[in-house]
């Protein structure tokens, strides 16, 4: 990514040397997924609280047939920040290819360390 590459001379080899290839249609990617994508989850991150927060207020709406708007309001927040942290982050990573970034979404989904 941002790594230096050692040169090759009759010593190196293919195999010993640091590359990547940046997936094909990262362009479209980066604007439908990490843009586009992004925009939706954060509208539907904040309206979802906002309903959620109507229904919590609201006794009633707690021992009613609303109470099942009252989870899928919750659970849809879980379901657009995990979108964000799932999606997005990994094509913002191939796009800007942020070696940082890379590191600390492994590390957070305990899939590698910090030594990669």
């Amino acid at each position: 990514m941002n790594e230096v590459m050692a040169p090759m001379n009759e010593t190196t080899s293919v195999s010993d040397t640091c590359y990547y290839e940046r997936p094909a249609l990262i362009h479209v990617k980066f604007w439908m997924v990490a843009v586009c994508g992004t925009t939706i989850s954060a509208l539907s991150t904040i309206e979802n609280s906002i309903l959620f927060i109507v229904f919590v207020r609201n006794r009633h709406h707690r021992n009613s047939p609303a109470l099942y708007l009252l989870l899928l309001a919750f659970f849809d927040i879980f379901m657009s920040i995990s979108y964000v942290l799932l999606m997005s982050v990994n094509v913002l990573v191939d796009y800007y290819e942020l070696v940082w970034l890379y590191r600390l979404w492994l590390a957070s989904w305990h899939f590698g360390t910090f030594i990669i």
